[in-house]
């Protein structure tokens, strides 16, 4: 492959809201995958009356615990091997979260068709985009040329060529993920013509921050709750140890009873001024809105605490903390959050398609008739290959190239100058390469070269390219070409 294929980084253009780049496969594209210990809960809280789920209306109660009756898995097992994908869109987190086919598809998007929607299974078995290595060729090639009847030359090859690490043309290889779309019988009515695109998958990792979905897996990645809820004496015992098998719970006033058992809707506030307050004393929900109340001691700025926890500033804001490049007065690095930042671009990259196999024949006959000053010549040439499968689209792409063309041409040399006439005929062939594509011929192009030395060091020559005109493109994106004239004054010292 040259360096365009492996480094190139240009943006080619928009589409809808996100940025187009053509980028080289140097390193390929290993999608980050769901490994056996992933964990998740049902995102929320703990608020007066109990846990409000933060999950999406149209999920069902039992999204994440399963339900064994409907022999409908649990989340953590039916995401295991899907890929993560970045949610920019459907509810919490906005954060690199496992692919579960139940409720997402793939669809893989094309700048010159409609694009693929992926069915639940071919989501699961998403392949990764294996780098570009050096090509490989091995050619056989078997021929014939000579002479019959002293007059006629002919020759005819056949050739087949085996590569290794052939490589495509650019294509889509960060798809983009949709919302699956249920009648009212539960029947999957998704469909091309209305997607609702709620996330990509990266072709990098860049500015990702592993590990992902730490926001809702009920533990406290960031030992706050640990931290705050020890100063503010909320454990049950008075040592602040934990008893064993304690678990969140609402006494009779049906308030909650705050428990040292970490679970993952226990979270509070804390104000400039380090203090704690849980929920209730600051906060009010009604119908879904969220306000703050007013309090003594309250500071305008809450900083929310716990495991999983959720605030109507951050939204469910639990994070992996990360080491940043920045650091503070005294030197020291500062965390952050590890919550994705990557910005949504689709990436084509040529992909590598493995073995392939190119096979033609060419036949060639000329008449030679010496005592007139006429040779006559035909050429007729085949090319077939094997499809090359793009394990992305799910589609075969096209050979970019006809399958026949032949050529005729008769040369005379005359005392007034030498006469070249050339007929050529190209079949029509399907082409695609990035963001062109269509259908090329077929078309037939005659021509007429003439040729006079005027004197022993000037000659004058004469093109009609395309006398019949034609009009025809000869690459999908290219100018259209029509008849074409073309003289030259030509001199040798």
């Amino acid at each position: 492959p040259t360096s365009i294929a492996l480094n190139t980084d240009l943006f080619i253009r928009r589409f809808q809201i996100f940025d187009i780049y053509l980028r080289g496969n140097k390193d390929g594209t290993p999608y980050r995958r769901v490994d056996d210990d992933y964990t998740a809960w049902e995102p929320g809280y703990y608020y007066n009356d109990g846990f409000h789920s933060i999950t999406p209306p149209d999920m069902d109660s039992y999204y994440f615990t399963g339900n064994e009756s409907l022999n409908y898995p649990a989340y953590k097992d039916r995401v295991k091997g899907a890929p993560y994908f970045f949610n920019f869109r459907d509810q919490v987190p906005v954060d690199m979260i496992p692919l579960d086919t139940s409720r997402y598809v793939i669809f893989v998007p094309e700048l010159n068709d409609d694009g693929v929607l992926y069915t639940p299974e071919e989501s699961m078995a998403l392949k990764d985009v294996a780098p570009l290595r050096t090509e490989k060729i091995r050619t056989f090639e078997v021929g014939y040329k000579g002479f019959i009847m002293n007059r006629i030359v002919t020759s005819i090859d056949y050739y087949i060529s085996f590569y290794e690490d052939f490589f495509s043309p650019p294509t889509v290889i960060t798809p983009l993920v949709v919302q699956r779309e249920f009648d009212s019988f539960g029947n999957d009515i998704t469909n091309l013509d209305d997607l609702e695109i709620v996330g990509m998958i990266p072709a990098s990792e860049d500015y990702l921050n592993w590990p992902y979905g730490t926001m809702w897996n009920g533990q406290d990645d960031d030992g706050d709750w640990v931290t705050y809820a020890t100063e503010a004496n909320w454990w049950d015992d008075d040592d602040g140890n934990c008893p064993e098998g304690l678990e969140w719970g609402i006494d009779s006033n049906g308030q909650p009873n705050h428990t040292c058992w970490i679970d993952h809707g226990e979270w509070a506030f804390v104000d400039t001024t380090g203090k704690l307050f849980f929920p209730d004393d600051v906060m009010q929900i009604n119908d879904g809105a969220v306000s703050f109340g007013s309090y003594e001691d309250a500071s305008t700025f809450w900083n929310a605490v716990g495991v999983d926890e959720y605030s109507s500033q951050a939204g469910l804001s639990e994070a992996e903390p990360l080491e940043s490049f920045f650091k503070d007065a005294d030197g020291n690095v500062v965390t952050i959050p590890g919550i994705a930042m990557a910005p949504p671009h689709i990436v084509l990259s040529p992909l590598n398609y493995g073995n392939v196999q190119m096979q033609g024949l060419d036949y060639d006959i000329t008449f030679l008739l010496p005592e007139y000053n006429l040779f006559l010549s035909a050429n007729l040439s085949w090319y077939g290959t094997t499809k090359y499968f793009n394990e992305l689209t799910r589609k075969e792409d096209p050979i970019n190239a006809p399958e026949w063309k032949w050529n005729l041409n008769a040369k005379l040399d005359t005392d007034f100058g030498d006469f070249t006439f050339s007929y050529r005929h190209v079949d029509e062939f399907e082409w695609k390469d990035g963001i062109w594509a269509g259908i090329l011929g077929p078309y037939n192009l005659f021509d007429i070269h003439y040729n006079y030395k005027i004197i022993e060091s000037l000659k004058f020559n004469l093109s009609a390219m395309n006398v019949l005109n034609d009009v025809h493109r000869e690459l999908v994106g290219g100018a259209k070409m029509g008849r074409q004239v073309v003289m030259r004054i030509s001199s040798e010292f």
